[in-house]
């Protein structure tokens, strides 16, 4: 029995390195076609993503780009329904992570610093064991985003549906 369980430790082991070295060589891959850059981090807290793209999307759709500095550190997005509002959160908010993780994203060039947090927040669920409404459920989850920006540490908070805990009467106001 021991040894079988020493054995069995091996092989999973070995299939976690399998599996590393596979991420390393599928990254190696995609950089040398030219679908990642390398990130140049920086102390500027200057953000700026040109031809960004989904890396999760094998889809061809449009690279976008995203631009943050310390002086212009919010972005509000609007449009219609389907307009690809969330596709671009959810792609900037990937990339980033990516950058933080490999010191490469899906985009034509990229500058950034290095966060401490990177926090993708959508539609806000209603806890049903909790006193509150939908809407002030929401204010607690915006309170603990906003925390977050607390003590200096550089956090990207990406907000999707903000508000949709309201009617659409007040989601207008």
């Amino acid at each position: 029995k021991e040894q079988y369980r020493v054995s069995l430790v091996r092989e999973e082991e070995v299939v976690r390195e399998l599996m590393a070295i596979n991420s390393l060589a599928l990254l190696g891959h995609q950089i040398a076609q030219g679908k990642l850059c390398q990130v140049e981090f920086n102390d500027t807290g200057i953000v700026a993503i040109e031809g960004m793209r989904n890396p999760l999307s094998s889809e061809a759709h449009t690279a976008n780009p995203a631009h943050f500095t310390p002086e212009n550190p919010v972005s509000i997005l609007s449009g219609p329904n389907t307009s690809g509002k969330t596709f671009y959160e959810k792609s900037f908010a990937l990339n980033l992570a990516m950058a933080m993780a490999t010191g490469y994203t899906c985009a034509d060039s990229a500058t950034m610093p290095i966060f401490d947090r990177i926090i993708y927040l959508d539609r806000v669920p209603a806890e049903s064991e909790r006193n509150l409404s939908a809407f002030g459920t929401e204010i607690d989850y915006w309170k603990k985003c906003l925390e977050e920006l607390e003590g200096g540490q550089r956090a990207v908070i990406c907000i999707d549906e903000g508000f949709s805990s309201t009617s659409p009467r007040y989601q207008a106001a």
